[in-house]
């Protein structure tokens, strides 16, 4: 697996119940589903039949509130093992750049689930705990990750000789108000730590009515043409359409839009559009711009420099048979830093159904466009 650049003393606190303040808690977990007393039957567990395979670690119960999850069924779960610091193997360039040492790693997978998110959490000797993302080892079952000092940037420092070491993955498919994070390894310790070992916990049973249904698939963003629709132009500067992609739900109308604000060259711009085909659509952080009962997307006006700078939206009410009425409309606010945009383009608004969305997209929204009936 490629070397993480590891920035040292860059970490972001990871929530943990086995800081000083719970060391009660975590140094003696009580594992759910501890066998009752000789002659009670033991309720079952609601979530058992979800969880992932365990490795040998105790386990803390679902009122932990601060402690990572127990895996899921469906999550890719790693056993590690052999922490150490060494010499990276050099890349077909040759020696990486840098101190030449690593923070090394073996693991193999003990399940492989669709869930593959891989993050590395390290706990260091002082109690500060970084997370460093991992490329995800995709079909290897077993491998070594190399973690070394970023040798780019502001960042100066030294490979830890104590830590604890795990892997998690984020859970953000569901939206904002439910993000989780669990634990998908055991616990590996480099030299010693003075902590008490990380442990899951159970779950509660809300976050077992939540589990048992996968969240919502995202809109698939594709490279070519689906074939469906029809295009209208592109609004902006494409470029030229080599980061073109199409965005569309078999013919769902569209009824609204989540976007982010960026920039570039100097320019305030949009920074990413999505269409929405579900009123809902998880809340994920973006700015959102929905239309009312019963109404759907029937056009864009957008305000352009050398990027996307705004969007206003065109909202029609949605007749009977589907189609779209242009005599019922009403148009939303500016959404975005508009005011840069020197240019102002009209999309659709015939009362043809807008069933998708293109757009040519890097750092920034270079171009947008609509797909309709």
């Amino acid at each position: 697996m490629a070397a993480v650049a590891l920035a040292a003393g860059c970490g972001k606190k990871v929530p943990d119940p086995a800081r000083t303040e719970n060391a009660g808690a975590a140094a003696t977990p009580a594992a759910a589903g501890t066998p009752a007393p000789a002659g009670t039957p033991a309720p079952a567990e609601p979530s058992a039949a979800l969880y992932g395979p365990e490795l040998g670690e105790a386990f803390l119960p679902a009122d932990t509130s601060a402690a990572p999850l127990r895996p899921r069924k469906t999550d890719t779960v790693y056993k590690l093992s052999n922490p150490r610091i060494g010499t990276p193997k050099p890349t077909r360039f040759g020696p990486r750049p840098g101190s030449g040492q690593a923070l090394m790693l073996d693991w193999e997978k003990v399940a492989d689930g669709p869930n593959g998110g891989m993050t590395v959490v390290i706990r260091l000797a002082n109690g500060k705990d970084m997370r460093v993302p991992i490329q995800s080892p995709g079909g290897d079952r077993a491998g070594t990750i190399e973690m070394e000092v970023a040798y780019r940037g502001p960042w100066t420092g030294e490979l830890p000789k104590d830590a604890e070491l795990y892997v998690i993955r984020e859970e953000h498919g569901y939206g904002v108000a439910f993000r989780k994070t669990f634990k998908v390894s055991n616990s590996v310790v480099l030299g010693t730590t003075r902590f008490p070992i990380t442990a899951a916990r159970a779950w509660t049973a809300e976050e077992t009515a939540k589990l048992r249904t996968p969240p919502p698939a995202p809109p698939k963003e594709l490279w070519a043409s689906p074939g469906t629709g029809e295009e209208t132009e592109m609004a902006g500067i494409p470029e030229p359409h080599k980061f073109k992609r199409w965005t569309v739900e078999g013919g769902k109308p569209v009824v609204g839009f989540d976007y982010s604000v960026g920039g570039w060259d100097g320019e305030s711009c949009l920074g990413g559009l999505w269409p929405l085909f579900d009123r809902d659509w998880p809340d994920h952080g973006q700015q959102r711009v929905m239309a009312r009962p019963g109404y759907a997307v029937g056009g864009l006006t957008v305000k352009s420099n050398k990027f996307v700078d705004g969007i206003r939206v065109t909202f029609m009410r949605v007749r009977p048979d589907g189609r779209l009425d242009p005599a019922d409309k009403y148009e939303s606010p500016w959404c975005g830093p508009h005011g840069s945009g020197k240019k102002e383009t009209k999309l659709g608004g015939d009362g043809r159904a807008v069933i998708g969305l293109t757009t040519d997209k890097a750092a920034v929204l270079h171009a947008v466009g609509l797909v309709v009936q």
